[in-house]
């Protein structure tokens, strides 16, 4: 069975919302995650708005030959960058739900 663009989306939503996203505090770093992922599960559904991008960005030039798992995997490392450094400054602010739904807006 070849691998799909819908599974590996679901498999990163699934994942993120399992994730440790700060080590040092696992308990409200999996709460986050878990808040990350409803919140964006909407856009990594099949036909939205993440593979309509693919859809589109393989349709440009690119230096590299493009590939949608390579594509993914880039902004699959740039979101967990970004949900990282979103998540320790909730911790720092001490205040999650508040935090992550005006981050994630």
């Amino acid at each position: 069975t070849n691998v799909t663009v819908p599974m590996i989306l679901s498999n990163f939503i699934g994942s993120l919302g399992n994730a440790s996203l700060i080590p040092s505090s696992i308990h409200l770093s999996v709460e986050f995650g878990k808040l990350c992922a409803s919140y964006l599960e909407p856009y990594f559904e099949q036909n939205g708005l993440v593979e309509y991008t693919l859809k589109e960005a393989s349709q440009k030039a690119h230096i590299m030959e493009f590939t949608p798992i390579r594509a993914l995997t880039s902004m699959f490392s740039l979101l967990l960058s970004s949900l990282q450094c979103a998540a320790e400054s909730c911790i720092e602010e001490g205040d999650l739900k508040t935090y992550s739904a005006r981050t994630l807006r």
